[in-house]
This record gives C-alpha cells, structure tokens and sequence, in this order.
C-alpha cells in the first residue's frame, strides 16, 4: 500500500466513478481499476461495489477512506511545512509595499534581484503608508516603497529617496461617465461627485485632501476605505469616484470593470524607497542595494559588489 492507492481510492470515492475518476487523476482508467483491486487485495475487502450506472463505496470502504484523506492531509501539510523548513536557509528581505502598486514595482526589482543573488528569499507585505512605516519602524519589514512625505515628516529613524512618478487618474465605474471628452477630466468639473477614498492621514487620504485644496474645495465622501483593493470593489459597484495611480486599476480597466480618466491637467503621486539608518551586514547591504539599484533604473541593471554605492550610515542625511 502506498500514496497513489490512497489518492485513487479517495478521488474515486468522491466520483463515484472510475471514468471520471481516472480522468481527474489524468491517467488511464485501467489503471486506476488495476491499482483499486490490488488495494482491495492488500486489505481483504471491498471499498466500492456497482450501482447501477455508477459506483458506490461499502460501509468498510468509507471508514477506510476517511482515515485514508487524514494520512494524505497530513502529509500534504507536512510538505508544506518541509518547504518553508527549506526556504529558512535562506536569507530573507521582507519589503513593504504600498497598496495597489504591485504591478509596477515588483516587476522592477524581483526577478532582477532574484537572478542576482539566488540564494536570497524575498516576502512582500501590502498595506497603507502609514502601516509601512510602522512596519519599518517595528522592524517588521527590512525596506519599503510607499509615497513619498515631505523630508519633515519621514519617520525618525528612517531613510528614504524617492524612486518613481506615477501618473494620477480618476477611476469609475463604466456606467458612470464623467463629463469631458472621455479621456481626460478637470478635478473642478467632478469636485461634486462622492468620492471613495482613505481616511489616513498620510498616503493618498492626505494627497486627495491636497488635490482638492488646490482648487478651493473639500471632497464630497461616499466611503473610506484603507486600501486601493477595497476601493476599486467599491467603485465598480458604483458607489463613487475615487483618485488612484492609474496603473493601479490597469488591469481592471482592461477588463471593462472600471474606466480611467486622466486628470486635467496632470497630476503624479511619488513614490519612496524607505530603509532604517541602523547599520547592517556587508551581506545584507549588497541586497538592499540591490533593490534600490532596480527600483531607480529603468533598465534594472543591477551591480552586487562588496558594499553598494548606494549603502547608508547612521548619519546619513534624508533625501
């Protein structure tokens, strides 16, 4: 008795069928048969009898079964834990990222970086600036890339330098047009329109703030919410406008789920990568510099040496 009788046992108990139980598996239904009655054989009674045109599992067979799914639920789990047992060996660099910015940062600077240094594990944790920073701060994260603040009010203890401009754009959804010529709006024209946004006071809650100060008006809200993610489900409910990069529903705009409309005339949001001062290894520096050469150079060429030229000190000042 090995796995692969378990597992056939198990898919075709729950097919009750030999058919389509062999084409679940992807193999021949001789062999799951063959395979079925050597089990049989092995344990001296019968898991499944005919019914008719289908299959149906006798009283033993379904105590065996259910003890069988156990043993490959444990082992499945036990696979699990072996993988993440072998990616402790190796170095990790957790990164915080902004909400709704995946799709463009991470394709600078993971698969570049990865290529570098193999031997490096990499996990990314989204959530709001704020929470990227308490993230950083708590050492919760090794990196960051969030909006950029104003030098003053970069968290003390932090280093930062901004990496990237991302174009602004007012998101809808597709039954709710906005007026203009379908490509591009005045914030003016839509500054009545319920807007769906963050009620943070720093990343895109504070720009929003900022982009309707600068034409004398405070923003009508329909909801908050604390991340892009949640914002776009709302939007596409047609609940509200909402004010994002517009690559952040790139996808969704793509998709018919939501339409763009840039901002007339433009608007950027500026991103930051974020480190702590606190000194680190020669090691971890080539990483860090790694990630920071990636994310700043369109061309992702990235140079390991034995400290980058981008490494920091604790008096490094903040730029």
């Amino acid at each position: 008795m090995d796995l692969r009788h378990l597992r056939y046992a198990s898919v075709v108990a729950k097919e009750r069928s030999f058919t389509r139980a062999a084409q679940r598996l992807d193999v021949a239904q001789s062999a799951v048969s063959d395979q079925i009655a050597k089990l049989e054989g092995e344990l001296g009674f019968a898991l499944f009898v005919r019914a008719g045109r289908g299959i149906e599992v006798t009283d033993l067979g379904r105590t065996f079964i259910a003890d069988a799914e156990r043993i490959l639920a444990e082992v499945q789990s036990l696979t699990g834990r072996v993988e993440r047992l072998k990616s402790l060996r190796k170095e990790t660099v957790r990164i915080g990222l902004g909400s709704g910015t995946a799709a463009v940062f991470v394709s600078r600077f993971l698969r570049r970086v990865s290529s570098l240094f193999p031997e490096l594990h990499i996990d990314i944790l989204t959530a709001s600036t704020k929470t990227v920073f308490d993230d950083l701060i708590g050492g919760r994260v090794d990196l960051a890339i969030a909006i950029q603040v104003p030098e003053e009010r970069v968290p003390t203890g932090l280093w930062s330098s901004p990496i990237l401009a991302l174009d602004l754009a007012v998101v809808t959804a597709p039954e709710r047009p906005l007026p203009g010529d379908g490509i591009g709006v005045e914030l003016a024209a839509i500054a009545g329109e319920p807007i769906v946004m963050y009620e943070l006071p720093v990343g895109y809650g504070e720009i929003v703030q900022s982009l309707y100060a600068d034409i004398g008006r405070f923003p009508v809200t329909a909801m908050l919410a604390d991340n892009i993610e949640t914002i776009k489900a709302i939007v596409a409910q047609g609940a509200g406008i909402a004010i994002m990069p517009a690559v952040s529903a790139a996808q969704e705009v793509r998709l018919g789920t939501l339409r763009a409309y840039a901002l007339v005339p433009p608007r950027q949001v500026t991103y930051a990568f974020y480190r702590r001062r606190a000194p680190v290894s020669e090691r971890r520096e080539r990483y860090f510099g790694a990630v920071y050469d990636a994310l700043r150079n369109e061309s992702g060429e990235c140079r390991p040496s034995a400290r980058s030229e981008n490494a920091i000190d604790s008096s490094a000042p903040v730029r």
